[in-house]
């Protein structure tokens, strides 16, 4: 038999040049990537044996019988391994964990084995090929048993991706998918069709290029603005950082970025960010740099260095501007640098992406010329940073805010006429965070309006399936967070938020902070639009802030509530200003509300003082509405004798 080889030079060139590109362009050490690149070389190394050997079948009286069967076998054995390592390939691809991913190789590669066997045993057996320098290459009645291995190992692969395709992306699937039916096809029409072609090889090479092109050119990683990687590389990258703890990790962010982008326009940044990257690539070549936007890079450098060496460098290099060699104009960046110490890497390799990623945010807020070194410490104030962020957001996702209503008591009625809504969020994986954190961090990361206005509507949602005004229970305040008050749209809002659930808005009193006094203008004209539809107002938490008094007052409240602070110095003998504070707002003709009464002792004082309302663990904690129900009935069982007053 001749071998027509023209098809596996074709190969051999593309499969040369997709390795050019492949290692020029510069890969992470993923493990995916050391498969790929392992069975590129492989593969180069059968259709490089595929040729040789077809040649030297092609002129058999030249060669001894031994180096015909040495080379025939050699290239069946090197078949039979390229495809062991796709299949790993893409076994490793496809997301599975560490342990179900080493038990489907083992078990996927039992095929291979057996091939291999077979091959082995073939000069003795003649069951695959036999060969003499006489009457050279003749297949042996097992022949097909080589496509058959192709075939299985293919299929296989093909079953793990689709098994997984949930746990890879699109193009990921697609590809795989793509090689395999590729694959399948070129070794169909060689058995079938082209029996002296050498085509098997040349599908192969074509499945190749569209796997590079699809799964693994590094530059669908890179960002297009500065050459480097980008925020998906970098977390692909600590996801595999199990075999690899000498690296050292540093946060670098340019301060002020988009301020920058308006005084020098894009371009002119732009230009000026690929001047840092370009820096960062010749003063850390033996490592690994990341952007991740808005002017934050991550260096991973492989060379263990004098932490405050490199602070100094980069410091120093910053103190100078920027200029792209296009010559835009130059640009003064002010820069913050975080380190990561090598304990934090070693123990923390599971949250290591949001740690790295929230310590430079961190110190972006901290200001220009900061330099933080994260240690243990500050690892767990920065991972329970994220579990908090990771909780709320499923929670606003999910819609699974829960609201509590801690009892308000009348002086005047002696009885408890209000309550005030409150949100908990008690997740299913971290368990119950508290308040201060969650809204805290809702306020950093911009879902406090999403939050705010879930809560809003929750509330509405409870007082109409509860009977709240059967309950005796004349209004529920609302908190307001600073964010709301500044939207242009949050009258119409609640408004049909109060229309959606049949509450009227005079069942609802809107509690403002101190903080939402900012834009005062802004937050007159929302109040007045609320009041006209019947809602009220208070000021909450007086005494946290810094406000002037005198604005304050301009505001149109209903009631004022005095923090727990005030009232808890008072009863410490250290300061007097409780009495002082409630007599002015009498005076202003304002409803008070004392928050933290606690004792008796604190309610009796409160109730000579004249304020109208208390609030705290003395009456009640905050309760969900179920507990809230039965405490209202049972404290306060007579409905009939409850007048409700409605506000307006």
């Amino acid at each position: 038999m001749i071998w027509n080889i023209d098809f596996a030079i074709a190969a051999i060139i593309a499969e040369i040049v997709i390795l050019f590109f492949y290692v020029t362009g510069g890969y992470l050490p993923l493990k995916r990537n050391k498969y790929f690149f392992r069975f590129l070389v492989g593969e180069i190394i059968v259709v490089i044996l595929d040729i040789v050997s077809s040649i030297m079948h092609n002129n058999h009286q030249y060669y001894s019988t031994f180096m015909l069967y040495l080379i025939t076998i050699a290239y069946f054995m090197a078949f039979g391994c390229a495809f062991a390592l796709y299949y790993i390939y893409s076994v490793t691809i496809s997301g599975m964990s560490n342990r179900a991913r080493k038990i489907t190789i083992h078990v996927g590669l039992i095929p291979v084995f057996i091939f291999m066997a077979i091959i082995l045993a073939t000069p003795f057996t003649g069951f695959i090929f036999t060969v003499s320098s006489d009457s050279g290459y003749h297949r042996g009645f097992g022949y097909e048993t080589i496509y058959i291995a192709v075939f299985i190992m293919v299929v296989e692969s093909i079953i793990v991706v689709s098994h997984n395709r949930y746990r890879i992306t699109r193009m990921q699937y697609l590809g795989l998918i793509t090689f395999g039916l590729i694959t399948i096809c070129g070794a169909a029409l060689q058995i079938l069709i082209y029996k002296n072609i050498l085509i098997t090889n040349a599908a192969i090479s074509v499945a190749l290029l569209i796997l590079y092109l699809s799964l693994q050119n590094p530059d669908l990683l890179r960002d297009r603005k500065t050459g480097l990687y980008g925020g998906e590389a970098f977390i692909q990258f600590v996801d595999e950082l199990d075999e690899q703890t000498d690296y050292s990790f540093y946060g670098l962010a340019i301060e002020n970025l988009s301020v920058m982008k308006k005084v020098y326009g894009d371009r002119n940044v732009n230009n000026a960010l690929r001047a840092v990257s370009r820096w960062l690539k010749v003063n850390f070549y033996s490592g690994y740099l990341y952007y991740i936007n808005n002017g934050r890079f991550i260096i991973v450098d492989k060379k263990v260095r004098d932490t405050d060496e490199v602070r100094l460098k980069i410091e120093s290099r910053f103190k100078s501007p920027w200029e792209d060699r296009s010559g835009y104009e130059s640009i003064q960046f002010t820069e913050v640098l975080t380190y990561i110490t090598n304990e934090v890497v070693n123990t923390s390799k599971s949250a290591l992406t949001s740690i790295v990623i929230k310590s430079i945010s961190d110190a972006v807020k901290k200001g220009s010329g900061t330099y933080v070194v994260i240690n243990s410490k500050m690892e767990d104030e920065i991972q329970r940073d994220v579990i908090v962020e990771k909780a709320l957001n499923r929670a606003i996702s999910n819609n699974s805010i829960e609201v509590y209503f801690q009892p308000i008591f009348s002086v005047a009625e002696q009885r408890v006429t209000s309550a005030e809504a409150l949100a908990r969020l008690n997740d299913k994986e971290f368990g119950f965070i508290s308040p201060d954190e969650f809204i805290k961090k809702a306020e950093e990361n911009g879902r406090i309006i999403e939050l705010g206005r879930q809560i809003f509507e929750k509330t509405c949602n409870l007082i109409k399936n509860n009977n709240f005004g059967d309950l005796g229970i004349d209004y529920v305040e609302v908190n307001l967070s600073p964010a709301q008050c500044l939207q242009e749209n949050l009258a119409n809002e609640l408004v049909n938020i109060s229309n959606k659930y049949k509450v009227p808005l005079y069942r609802i009193n809107l509690e403002i902070t101190e903080t939402a006094t900012v834009d005062q203008d802004m937050l007159y004209t929302q109040m007045n639009q609320l009041i006209d539809y019947g809602a009220s107002f208070s000021l909450d938490d007086f005494g946290t802030g810094f406000s002037n008094i005198v604005n304050l007052l301009t505001l149109p409240l209903k009631i004022v509530k005095i923090d727990k602070s005030i009232l808890w110095a008072y009863m410490e003998g250290k300061s007097d200003i409780l009495t002082k504070v409630v007599e002015m707002f009498k005076n202003q003709n304002l409803e008070i509300v004392v928050e933290g009464v606690e004792t008796r002792e604190m309610a009796e004082l409160l109730t000579n003082m004249g304020v109208d309302y208390m609030q705290g663990f003395y009456f009640s904690k905050a309760l969900n509405v179920n507990d809230f129900c039965k405490y209202m009935m049972t404290n306060y069982p007579d409905k009939e004798s409850v007048k409700i007053q409605r506000i307006k």
